[in-house]
């Protein structure tokens, strides 16, 4: 609220913010899942508390959201001496169900027979170091985490990497969206996510090579690919992915990109820059906020079979990766393994 326009989080709960106070403050005020069974639990919130009372009244935020009527309800949480013992009140139904376990425990998940499914957290292109800073999470969303649990574990057997994308685009939050199409967003409405107090509208856009094939690079490659939400194209037409970026004449010949062999204008990738290189991430930021798809066709006025048989075949081209899965529904019935 204190920041007004130039906020840039997604959801609005703090995620953010706690990363930031764990990285920068006293060790004695950070409490992860394994504190949560401490006796003097409710000591810990009231220093939490008293540092955050101090924080945003030193930094101005306090005074900022003071009178602000939508403000009210947090800033008695944070003024409340009576809420700690509602908090601890509350997690000890977490602690009852949840029990954090020692790194040996993955191992002998490993070692039986099946399959582990190991899901990260969000999106690539919102990753900390790989997204598009500052419209990032604070976390790593592509495999490398997975990868270093798996080696930790000295786990010896097959390992497959499997990329999962929507058959169109979407963002939720502001940042950039080559293939935004405010048409589409209103034919594709997502109740689920619709539109947030902080994230604002649910946005749609076609299919992005471009952007996948960057988080592909990101993740290190993949081996398949998942491609889900297929039935909701359903009733369109004309199905389109994005091949390439109209770049804007100030980026053509910057180094962020590849060109296309006809026209300088014409990106057809994002380039890696150099690791936790947040500069070059918020160049390539600036560049896409400015850059314009480039269309193609994959699919017109054909039965939905037939389209998504072409659909499917373009972006297996266009990434140069196998499509492993399609899904065409909520439940287990409606993926086809191919």
């Amino acid at each position: 609220m204190a920041r007004g326009a130039f906020r840039h989080g997604s959801c609005g709960l703090g995620v953010g913010e706690t990363k930031k106070d764990a990285l920068e403050v006293e060790s004695d005020l950070i409490v992860c899942a394994q504190d949560l069974h401490q006796p003097n639990l409710i000591d810990t919130f009231r220093r939490i508390q008293q540092f955050k009372r101090e924080q945003l009244w030193n930094d101005g935020v306090m005074n900022a959201c003071w009178k602000l009527p939508e403000a009210q309800d947090d800033i008695h949480l944070l003024l409340s001496e009576d809420v700690l013992s509602i908090f601890v009140d509350a997690l000890s139904e977490f602690n009852r169900r949840a029990r954090v376990v020692p790194d040996e425990s993955l191992k002998e998940i490993l070692a039986k027979d099946g399959t582990v499914v190991c899901e990260l957290s969000q999106g690539v292109l919102l990753d900390e170091w790989r997204g598009f800073h500052p419209y990032t999470t604070w976390g790593t969303c592509t495999a490398d985490q997975a990868i270093e649990l798996l080696h930790n574990a000295a786990f010896d057997g097959t390992v497959h990497k499997l990329g999962v994308v929507r058959a169109y685009a979407t963002r939720h939050g502001p940042g950039p969206f080559v293939t935004e199409d405010f048409d589409l967003t209103k034919r594709l409405p997502d109740p689920p996510s619709s539109r947030g107090e902080w994230q604002g509208q649910f946005r749609v856009g076609h299919f992005d090579c471009v952007s996948t094939r960057y988080a592909i690079s990101a993740c290190g490659g993949i081996d398949s690919l998942a491609i889900t939400c297929l039935d909701r194209l359903r009733e369109e037409l004309m199905w389109f992915v994005c091949t390439h970026y109209e770049l804007a004449v100030e980026d053509c010949d910057s180094d962020l990109f590849d060109r296309d062999d006809v026209s300088e204008h014409l990106a057809t990738d994002m380039r890696l820059g150099t690791f936790q290189d947040l500069a070059h991430q918020e160049r390539l930021t600036n560049a896409l906020l400015r850059a314009k798809p480039v269309l193609r066709i994959t699919a017109a006025f054909g039965t939905f079979s037939e389209n998504t048989a072409d659909h499917v075949h373009r972006i297996a081209r266009e990434l140069d990766v196998p499509v492993s899965i399609l899904s065409f529904g909520p439940t287990a019935k409606d993926k086809k393994f191919l």
